[in-house]
C-alpha cells in the first residue's frame, strides 16, 4: 500500500534554502569551524526543509509539533518547542527556522466537501485542525507574540554565546495596513543583547494567486547572540 505523505503549505524554497546555506557557510568560516560541525536547530521543523539545507561540517535538529510532519524526516522530533528541556543549555551553535507568519494561513477553518475553493492554510493541509501550541494556528496578534516568545526563550537557552539565528520572516497586510511581524520577531532577540548582521530580501512574495503576494517579500534575518 502506498502511503502519501501529508504535505505542507509553505515549505522552504530554493531562495530560503540558498540564502541558508550561504549564512551557515559565513558562520563556519567566522567560528573557524575545522573540528567539529555546526550544530544546527529548526524548532519549527514542518515537513524538514531545514535538512534540505546541511551540509558537510553541519548537522541540522529539528522539532515540529504536528506528528503528520515530523514523521517525514528521520532527523525531526515530533515535540512542542515552548518546551525544549530535554536538551541543555549551550547545546546548538544555530537556530534557523522559519516561524509561520501570522497571516490569514492560519486560518482554521475547514470547508465542507462542497466547497471546491482554493485554500492554501495548514489546517486544510493537515485536514484537522493545528495542534495546541502550534505556531501555525495563530494570527498575527497578542497569541502569537506570546507563544514565540516562549519559543524563543527555548532557543536563547539553547544557543551558545556567540551562536547565531537565521531567521526566515515575512511580513503581510491587514485591512491594507503591513503587520510588522519581522520587525517584532528582530527586535526580541535585539531586546535580549543579540547584534544583527545582515537582513537579506530574499525576493520571494508568497502565495502566487494572493492580491498582496507582491507587497511584502520574505526576509533571512542573521543575529549574533551576545558573549558573556
Amino acid at each position: 500500500m502506498t502511503v502519501t505523505a501529508t504535505k505542507h503549505p509553505a515549505t522552504f524554497s530554493k531562495p530560503v534554502v540558498d540564502a541558508m546555506r550561504s549564512a551557515l557557510l559565513e558562520q563556519m568560516r567566522a567560528f573557524g569551524n575545522d573540528i567539529r560541525p555546526l550544530e544546527v536547530l529548526d524548532p519549527f521543523a514542518g515537513v524538514g526543509g531545514i535538512h534540505d539545507v546541511a551540509f558537510e561540517g553541519v548537522i541540522t535538529h529539528g522539532v515540529e509539533i504536528e506528528p503528520e510532519w515530523a514523521n517525514q524526516h528521520d532527523a525531526t522530533i515530533c515535540a512542542d518547542s515552548t518546551d525544549l528541556t530535554f536538551w541543555p543549555a549551550g547545546s546548538f551553535d544555530t537556530i534557523a527556522t522559519s516561524p509561520a507568519y501570522g497571516n490569514r494561513m492560519a486560518d482554521q477553518y475547514l470547508p465542507p466537501d462542497t466547497d471546491k475553493s482554493r485554500r492554501y492554510t495548514y489546517a486544510t493541509a493537515l485536514g484537522r485542525r493545528c495542534a495546541d501550541n502550534s505556531g501555525a494556528a495563530l494570527q498575527w496578534g497578542d497569541d502569537y507574540r506570546a507563544l514565540h516568545d516562549q519559543v524563543w526563550s527555548q532557543c536563547d537557552r539553547l544557543l551558545m554565546p556567540g551562536g547565531r539565528v537565521l531567521l526566515n520572516v515575512k511580513n503581510h497586510y491587514r485591512k491594507g495596513v503591513e503587520q510588522d511581524v519581522a520587525g517584532w520577531h528582530m527586535d526580541w532577540f535585539l531586546g535580549r543583547g543579540y547584534r544583527g548582521l545582515t537582513d537579506q530580501g530574499l525576493g520571494t512574495y508568497g502565495i502566487k494567486h494572493s492580491p498582496n503576494q507582491q507587497r511584502c517579500q520574505e526576509r533571512l534575518i542573521v543575529l549574533e547572540k551576545r558573549v558573556a
